[in-house]
């Protein structure tokens, strides 16, 4: 790690870096930046040390990191220039997916483009490539520094115009855009048009197109909704960068549940409750699109019936099983998905918010308890329910493809086998990928390859016939 300058020493290197740039002979470099009111900004370029400059606490790259760190993050609070604070951004900038992308580029071609600074050394952008020049073992980095004058407000523009242009960066990740969109609308009141068309270039601006941008952000902000009331009802144990690769899905909640919560808001919530259970178990968004009404109250719980492991227990996972006194009043913080339905359209059904909180509420490397009809309990750590739900989820998906095809009586016994031959073989996949870890359910594997040998013993019965 660099020596952390003070303010004043670094200020002083910018000084006399400039004043250097100044007095080198033509032809001096520049860069052109969009300033106040979309007006150009002719900048000199300057080569500063690197520990002239400072890492940016504000960046929105790093704000889903470190709201997802919590108190871990408080050095960044409270000494935002100090080393501990300094090393825990430069830790998560090398932590990012496009890091490697970036030293590779550097390495390869140097700095072509200079990043953006203020007068006293804080870098606006470049904040990666800072990381991999140090890494690299390189002494400067070129910069072009802003007014003294430049306020937070302006910063903030300037990062959201350098996030649209393309040159050696990395984009920000899904949730990273996602807090930059609501501190745009919220905190700074701009209009969801003009944040999509800053965001979105590809965008015309004209009617059709404002709206469309509007659209857009509307839509990232349902989104983002989406996130929090998971993280919410999980008390923390599930982090907003838990979502980073989960925008397809998403959208396929999102686009559901607008679809239907006007023609009748229980049933859209109830899919909506369903397929967050599934977000959090990892179903991907080609299986979320299956995940309706029907879904829920005629195939999931036969489904999860079936399975060895959580089939005594299919009850109380989906919310109707014994009673359990210590659970009353401990619904999640942030768990409103039913709130403002009335008590007369709750559902007969499966209870998708008690399912979605169940699964919401245990840290990754905790226990779920869970009881069976006689009261008896058992816990099962929470990767052990998360598999078997996504394995009852994909059962049940093709139960119901299969029970809504005309297939002819002749042929429905080679179809069934025939796809009962490739989940077998979607087993033996599997397996190879987890055989050997410690924590494989043997027993339940064995149980379940005892139901495919009884399986097939009744049907050769049934076809020699009596």
């Amino acid at each position: 790690m660099l020596d952390v300058l003070t303010e004043e020493a670094r200020e002083e290197l910018i000084a006399e870096a400039i004043l250097a740039a100044q007095e080198a002979p033509e032809p001096r470099r520049n860069e052109e930046v969009r300033w106040k009111d979309g007006e150009s900004l002719l900048l000199l370029v300057v080569r500063l040390p690197l520990n002239a400059t400072v890492l940016n606490p504000g960046s929105h790259r790093i704000k889903a990191h470190l709201e997802a760190m919590g108190e871990q993050a408080a050095p960044v609070e409270s000494d935002p220039f100090g080393r501990e604070a300094q090393e825990m951004i430069a830790g998560i900038l090398r932590s990012t997916p496009g890091y490697g992308l970036i030293h590779g580029a550097l390495m390869r071609d140097g700095q072509l483009f200079p990043g953006v600074i203020t007068h006293k050394g804080m870098l606006v952008n470049a904040n990666t490539r800072r990381c991999v020049l140090e890494d690299l073992g390189q002494k400067y980095i070129d910069v072009v520094v802003l007014p003294r004058d430049a306020t937070d407000r302006e910063i903030t523009d300037l990062e959201l115009e350098l996030q649209m242009e393309r040159d050696v960066k990395q984009e920000y990740t899904f949730t990273a855009r996602l807090l930059f969109i609501r501190e745009l609308v919220v905190d700074r009141g701009m209009s969801a048009e003009d944040v999509g068309l800053r965001l979105e270039r590809s965008i015309a601006d004209t009617p059709k197109g404002r709206q469309k941008a509007r659209e857009l952000i509307e839509q990232e902000m349902r989104l983002l909704r989406l996130i929090n009331e998971v993280v919410s009802a999980s008390r923390g144990a599930i982090k907003i960068t838990k979502f980073d690769d989960d925008r397809q899905e998403l959208i396929e909640i999102d686009q559901d549940y607008e679809r239907e919560r006007q023609r009748n808001p229980m049933r859209a919530t109830r899919v909506r409750n369903a397929q967050l259970a599934g977000l959090i178990a990892d179903l991907g968004y080609k299986k979320m699109r299956q995940v309706t009404e029907e879904l829920i109250d005629d195939y999931l719980g036969d489904s999860l019936c079936e399975q060895t492991t959580l089939g005594p227990f299919v009850k109380d996972l989906l919310g109707n099983g014994p009673a359990r006194e210590s659970n009353e009043g401990s619904e999640p913080s942030g768990l409103d998905l039913l709130e403002g339905l009335e008590e007369s359209l709750v559902s007969d059904g499966p209870d998708t918010a008690h399912l979605f909180a169940t699964l919401a509420e245990v840290p990754e490397d905790g226990e779920i308890l869970l009881r069976d009809e006689d009261g008896n309990e058992a816990a099962f750590s929470r990767s052990t329910v998360i598999a078997g739900l996504n394995a009852a989820f994909s059962t049940a998906i093709d139960a119901k493809r299969r029970d809504s095809r005309a297939i002819d009586k002749l042929r429905a016994p080679v179809v069934h086998l025939s796809e009962a031959a490739q989940s077998i073989d979607e087993a033996r996949s599997a397996l190879s990928e987890v055989a050997q870890l410690d924590d494989f359910d043997n027993d339940g594997f064995e149980a379940a390859i005892g139901q495919v040998r009884r399986a097939i013993d009744e049907l050769l019965l049934e076809r020699e016939g009596p």
